[in-house]
């Protein structure tokens, strides 16, 4: 009697799993069934938004300098982000910007990074004076000045109270326009600088105030060519002559060109009184004849 009773408990025990199995296997397939459809059907189709879009195209404003420009100072470089203005200080000419085939040094030089713009001019030292004024060199040419301007799009400057050598020749004006020459390029392709005079005097005198020479209202300077001025006059040691010109054409370079000779000196004679040398006329007219 007692293992029939042991075999019943056995069966019944048994019988009680086999439920619980029954129960318990629906409701895990449930829940199998609902984690995977919360997956995607394919995983290997899901897109992920990037912000970042990459291109093999870069597109440069074209208000780009084309050029790269530098620059440099002894003393200090000051960069205000805000004002977009780049200020170099050099005492003594040691700031400094080159950009293509010109240099600008002086004492002072400020680049607003808005109108592409570089101005230089000197600073006044304990007593007042002005020192360290601009300086603009290039292949062909050196410009001293009270005040130089530089636009690097245009290519354009102004020079206030310039002063130049060409050659054997000195041109001091009041204010000097330089812009591009399109139809005169150099060996790299870059167009060479015209330059267009107010208030002008040409001369051959190197004194700071030169002794003698041309004053003219418009000169026209082709560097490394020829400088042209309209209506001018002669002076002496500052002294207007009755000598008047209605144009001159005074060539510049190394070749033999057709134009006015100017007087190298003048003298005070006590006979004569004051007179000029060397001024007349040159005609290249073959490699073995010239007539002045």
């Amino acid at each position: 009697m007692q293992i029939n009773k042991k075999i019943i408990s056995v069966k019944a025990f048994l019988f009680q799993i086999i439920c619980g199995l029954a129960l318990v296997a629906p409701l895990t397939a449930q829940q199998t069934k609902a984690q995977i459809n919360l997956l995607p059907k394919d995983s290997a189709n899901i897109r992920i938004n990037d912000t970042t879009k990459v291109t093999d195209k870069i597109v440069i404003s074209k208000d780009a300098i084309e050029t790269e420009i530098n620059y440099s100072a002894s003393d200090s470089v000051i960069i205000d982000n805000e004002q977009e203005l780049i200020q170099l200080y050099g005492i003594g000419r040691k700031a400094v910007l080159k950009y293509e085939a010109f240099t600008l040094s002086a004492d002072y030089i400020e680049i607003n990074r808005k109108t592409s713009v570089a101005t230089a001019f000197g600073v006044p030292d304990s007593t007042g004076k002005v020192t360290g004024k601009p300086e603009f060199k290039d292949a062909t040419q050196t410009f001293l000045s009270e005040k130089i301007k530089y636009n690097f799009k245009t290519k354009k400057g102004i020079i206030s109270a310039a002063r130049s050598k060409q050659n054997d020749l000195y041109i001091l004006s009041e204010k000097a326009k330089v812009i591009p020459d399109s139809t005169n390029l150099d060996s790299t392709g870059t167009a060479k600088q015209l330059i267009y005079n107010k208030n002008a005097y040409i001369t051959t005198c190197n004194a700071e105030t030169p002794h003698f020479g041309f004053k003219t209202t418009k000169l026209k300077l082709i560097p490394d060519k020829m400088a042209i001025i309209g209506p001018s006059i002669l002076e002496l040691g500052g002294v207007p002559t009755p000598l008047v010109i209605p144009f001159g054409l005074f060539p510049m370079s190394k070749n033999k060109h057709q134009g006015i000779l100017i007087p190298r000196n003048y003298e005070n004679s006590p006979n004569l009184g004051i007179g000029i040398l060397g001024l007349g006329y040159y005609i290249p007219i073959s490699d073995q004849i010239n007539l002045t």
